[in-house]
């Protein structure tokens, strides 16, 4: 975990990583494999340790690629000294800065993003697990109403839902789409 985490740093500071980001996203994974490996990397899957580990091996291959470095310079990066909670959590916390500033850009600037609204739902499903992890409220679905509204749920218990209005992406009632509330940018991506 400590290699995945320094490769995504790699990104980070080369500018690169909301493009592995659109990857993750684009992957043919449910909501709740892509959380696993992005935002409660240090919790197992579903009791299962063999498939942590290949989700592990997944999005290390995903923030290998372009990173610069050769495989076996990059499985030298890790320490094995720290425990996965820590590295979870740093994780977390670097996932949480870049989304916010991804979500932010792909909002203000959306001439500059080839990414669908579906996509869009998934990345912001990504920053509310990273933001809030707990087994009880990380997404486990995000999805695309006919309405054109993200919904973001935890095992159908709907969570949060968003929709544009006016080129700005507001958080809206659950239950009545039509009934907006504030715009993300101005609540929901402040990072505390």
């Amino acid at each position: 975990m400590d290699a995945t985490n320094r490769l995504i740093v790699i990104h980070y500071f080369n500018g690169t990583l909301w493009n592995k980001i659109k990857e993750i996203v684009g992957l043919d994974y449910d909501m709740e494999r892509l959380i696993y490996m992005c935002a409660l990397s240090g919790l197992q899957f579903q009791n299962m340790d063999l498939y942590q580990t290949a989700l592990e091996a997944r999005l290390q291959g995903i923030v290998l690629r372009d990173s610069g470095l050769h495989p076996i310079d990059a499985a030298f990066l890790g320490n094995d000294r720290l425990n996965v909670i820590t590295l979870g959590m740093a994780r977390r916390r670097m996932f949480l800065v870049s989304l916010s500033e991804f979500i932010t850009d792909i909002i203000n600037n959306p001439e500059k993003h080839n990414i669908g609204f579906f996509y869009q739902c998934r990345i912001v499903a990504l920053f509310y697990s990273s933001k809030f992890p707990n087994r009880n409220t990380y997404s486990t679905d995000a999805i695309v109403s006919a309405d054109d509204t993200c919904i973001i749920s935890n095992y159908g218990n709907i969570m949060m839902s968003f929709k544009y209005r006016g080129g700005i992406l507001h958080i809206v009632n659950n239950e009545n789409h039509s009934t907006f509330g504030e715009s993300i940018l101005t609540s929901f991506l402040k990072i505390t």
